[in-house]
């Protein structure tokens, strides 16, 4: 059967041509890569995501953010006429001012433990970003280069391989979508799950039915929330590409490379960019861990400790976080591997205990302070997660592997955990 692809919410039929310019991927001559950066949030519920908060809690928080951003807008505002001079500040001036003027306003505000961002909680689950400490993360980074070999680098050409893995992937009948900062792959064997159901529902083979409704069908499949059972998935966080992008010239590339290789080993893969990363979605991707079968989780992007950063609305200013109360309060996990590419999100256990206690196998992430560099990033996260698929290792010999360059990954829970590849059912 071959493969179907949607992009935006519209079909691409075939048959496919994939070509690549220089940094851009097409499809049937449709820019599918790299993705446009929006604000605009993806409609979660199209890929069987629910919103798991409460109708009274969604409401109170919206509006709590809305207020702060618009504090934080009216000091911006203040500032105009002297904004050259307040960026040349130092943090701790900058921090000290947004802090008086938000108490004034009424709103409670904390420091982050390692990079002293000011935070604004929202509840003791999660907050506002409202002031980000980006020179001391730059200064993180410079001291890595200084401190690692300049060999510990790994270069990915992402657009070349993008177009290679669209094209071989739909050759080999996987479903394709790219929306709005999300990527889902679903591989062939659970289409073709999901063609056979649709065949006894609709009492019509499925080689009979139209290719633009084959798409419709596979898709509203798998917006429903309770689907057929699914094969092992995997998530991948990604939310601060842009702002990588933006102060090091270039984005990390190797969610694409672990997604390729789970999708080859019959993982439903679905990767979460920039804004698509937001609270709603991971408090829905957590609570139906168990039931959507997730054995993977992993995040690259900002933390501190038992803090998880997220990238809404305004990727580059105002992030939202959230810490190890929220993991407690919605995860429902199964022998998940959670691998947070954060910094200092193990520096305490907070974040590693909730994780554990709500199914995870294995958590792992930073003792301190680590680069966000895209080339070291991508050479640390192959040494974890290639022994893991390749060599079907256990989490405590991928870890190690790391430890052959950074000793700061640390990890907590059954060192002997493995995540099922094709050799071994999930």
């Amino acid at each position: 059967m071959q493969g179907m692809f949607v992009f935006e919410g519209k079909v691409v039929k075939p048959p496919f041509v994939v070509r690549q310019e220089a940094e851009k991927v097409f499809v049937n001559d449709v820019q599918v890569y790299p993705p446009v950066e929006v604000e605009e949030r993806p409609d979660l519920a199209k890929f069987g995501i629910e919103d798991v908060f409460s109708a009274t809690e969604r409401t109170a928080t919206l509006e709590k953010f809305g207020e702060v951003e618009r504090a934080l807008e009216e000091f911006t505002s203040a500032k105009k006429e002297v904004w050259a001079e307040f960026k040349a500040a130092s943090f701790e001036q900058k921090s000290e001012e947004i802090k008086t003027f938000l108490e004034k306003k009424g709103y409670k505000t904390e420091f982050s433990a390692n990079y002293q961002d000011v935070l604004v909680p929202v509840n003791e689950d999660f907050g506002i970003v409202a002031l980000f400490n980006e020179e001391a993360r730059i200064q993180v980074m410079r001291e890595a280069e200084e401190k690692y070999k300049p060999e510990t680098v790994l270069e990915i050409d992402v657009a070349k391989e993008m177009a290679e893995h669209i094209e071989s992937n739909l050759e080999a009948g996987h479903f394709l979508r790219f929306e709005k900062n999300v990527i889902e792959a679903i591989p062939k064997e659970q289409v073709d799950v999901i063609a056979e159901e649709v065949e006894k529902v609709e009492e019509v083979p499925w080689r009979e039915i139209e290719y633009e409704q084959k798409v419709a069908k596979i898709t509203e499949e798998v917006a429903k929330v309770r689907v057929i059972k699914r094969p092992c998935s995997a998530v991948i966080f990604f939310p601060h590409r842009s702002w990588q992008k933006e102060v090091v010239g270039r984005a990390s590339s190797y969610w694409f490379e672990l997604g390729q290789k789970l999708v080859a080993e019959g993982y439903w893969v679905r990767t979460y960019l920039d804004t698509a990363v937001t609270l709603n979605l991971w408090a829905g991707i957590l609570a139906k861990g168990r039931d959507q079968n997730l054995r993977v989780i992993y995040n690259e992007g900002h933390g501190s400790d038992d803090i998880i950063y997220v990238g809404e609305p305004k990727l580059k200013k105002n992030w939202k976080y959230f810490r190890s109360s929220f993991v407690n309060k919605y995860a429902k996990l199964r022998n998940t591997i959670v691998y947070i590419h954060s910094c200092a999100t193990m520096s305490d256990l907070k974040m590693a205990r909730a994780f554990r206690g709500k199914g995870a196998c294995a958590y792992l992430g930073w003792q301190h302070p680590t680069s966000a560099n895209p080339n070291y990033c991508d050479k640390i996260d192959a040494l974890f997660w290639e022994p893991m698929i390749d060599l079907h290792s256990t989490a405590i010999y991928a870890k190690k592997n790391v430890e052959t360059v950074d000793k700061d990954l640390k990890g907590y829970g059954n060192r002997f955990c493995r995540i099922p590849i094709k050799k071994w059912e999930c």
